[in-house]
This record gives C-alpha cells, structure tokens and sequence, in this order.
C-alpha cells in the first residue's frame, strides 16, 4: 500500500511541474522564411514569459537554442517590432524574406523583397550572440 501511495505522488509531483511549466505566457512567435538563389532559411522564434522571467526560444535547421531575456534583450526584440511595422521594404532583390509575428494583441506578416533590412539576423544576434 506504501508503494501504490509513492507511485501516485510521485506522478501527482510531476503533472504539477508540467503544469507549471505548459502555464508559460506565450509572449510572441515570430516566424522567418527567406529564399532567394543562394539558399534559404526557416525560424522560428519563440519569446516566452515564465513566473516573470522572459526567454527565447530559436527553432532552427532542426536545432532549439533557449536564452534568458535581459533589459538589453528585451530591448532589441521591442526594437525589432517596431522596425518590422514601420519599414518600407521594397523589391528587386533576388532574395526574399517573409515575416510572421503573433502577439497576444497583433498579427503582423511582411515581405522584404528589397534585401535593405537583415532584421531577423540582427535580432537573432542580438539575442544569441551577445
């Protein structure tokens, strides 16, 4: 009976961590495709706030990197939103880059044909290699 008694805590003790964790705030998702004739790329990045504690999430070429967002951080991807709302992309460019994001509040989506902003590099930078 001990043993049958340890077993259910045990599985209680890890929903409840599941629990805490799947309650994560989605902040955004910012979803990167670009092809041109040099090659392309696929993203996607995952802004994520946990017990007040922001990260990111980068899902790559079938590799995940996760870093913790400081003021800095934070920062850049603010910066990055509002470059992407108000930039002017243009055409001519033989590459092309599509962006999605989802917020709680907004949906923006653009296409840079232009080749005149490397936003999603600089924020992915910024976020990771700093």
């Amino acid at each position: 009976m001990k043993v049958i008694l340890l077993i259910i805590l045990g599985i209680s003790l890890i929903r409840c961590n599941q629990k805490s964790y799947a309650k994560a705030d989605i902040v955004a998702t910012i979803d990167y495709n670009s092809s041109g004739c040099f090659g392309g790329e696929t993203s996607s990045l995952i802004i994520v706030n946990s017990n007040g504690k922001m990260s990111a999430v980068l899902k790559s070429n079938k590799r995940s990197y996760t870093v913790v967002l400081d003021n800095n951080k934070i920062q850049s991807y603010n910066q990055f939103i509002k470059e992407l709302k108000t930039q002017d992309f243009g055409i001519g460019c033989t590459t092309e880059a599509f962006y999605s994001v989802k917020t709680e509040n907004e949906k923006i989506e653009k296409m840079d044909g232009g080749c005149s902003w490397n936003g999603f590099n600089t924020l992915r930078h910024s976020l990771f290699y700093e």
